[in-house]
């Protein structure tokens, strides 16, 4: 079964949230959906979303910001996917390889 976060703004209910519903196989995870109203001034919605290992933020037009923990309980659960209804264009997308914190080279003194 696959595993995920869904991270969506509604624009008829101008509500951006995260859907956890279908996040984890731990049973112990709190699911449901999370977010607010924010009015978007703007026709276009501007994402910045950090991704890592076990947290996501995502910040909609430097309005809204959207916190959520990861727990990932498999070892293919990799990547982002976007997708939309209603004629999304993606205008452009940049993505970034970050080291891990916990590198040797964070150790050096």
């Amino acid at each position: 079964m696959l595993r995920q976060r869904e991270i969506f703004y509604d624009r008829k209910l101008h509500e951006f949230n995260v859907d956890k519903t279908k996040s984890s196989l731990d049973l112990n995870v709190r699911k449901g959906i999370q977010g607010g109203i924010v009015d978007m001034a703007a026709d276009s919605l501007r994402l910045h979303v950090y991704l890592d290992h076990s947290v996501i933020e995502a910040y909609a037009n430097n309005r809204k910001l959207l916190a959520t923990k990861v727990y990932p309980t498999r070892d293919d659960a990799l990547g982002i996917q976007i997708w939309g209804t209603g004629g999304l264009m993606v205008k452009s997308m940049e993505i970034w390889s970050m080291d891990s914190f916990f590198s040797a080279a964070a150790y050096r003194s």
